[in-house]
């Protein structure tokens, strides 16, 4: 009797963990998508404000986005937040940092934030790992044409 009820606390003693380790991968990958949307919506937020023709604020409203830019690359760099959380801002951060570095005033706008050589270094990082092969090659085709 005593090998049956031993068996039968492994049993539920692993399901317990299992189903615990279940729950908690599940609450901090809904904690890691709320997050990233927060991130989304804020980037979104100023980048609307940059593209209203009113905007008077574009250096500040740039310094936003590029700081979001690089805490969201940071947190994605660091495995902080999970995989589950990347295509809500992966695909949105290349579109806009592309948009950005395609404009001269924006090409400026990097150009002069930058200070030292870890000025947006994980956003470089990240970027780096995460550009679309169809965004690389509009990029090269934008350089290429500049250069000619």
């Amino acid at each position: 009797m005593s090998t049956v009820a031993s068996v039968a606390t492994v049993l539920v003693t692993g399901f317990t963990a299992w189903f615990g380790i279940r729950i908690f991968k599940h609450q901090r990958t809904s904690s890691d998508i709320k997050l990233a949307l927060e991130i989304f919506s804020t980037i979104n937020n100023y980048w609307d404000r940059i593209n209203d023709s009113n905007s008077q604020h574009y250096n500040y409203d740039m310094g936003q986005i590029f700081a979001q830019f690089e805490t969201a690359a940071r947190l994605f760099n660091d495995s902080i937040l999970t995989d589950d959380a990347l295509p809500i801002l992966k695909d949105h951060i290349v579109e806009i940092y592309t948009a950005v570095e395609s404009s001269d005033e924006g090409k400026n706008f990097i150009r002069d934030c930058v200070s030292s050589p870890t000025t947006f270094s994980e956003l470089r990082k990240f970027l780096k790992k995460h550009f679309s092969t169809a965004l690389l090659a509009q990029k090269h085709d934008i350089e290429k044409s500049r250069q000619k």
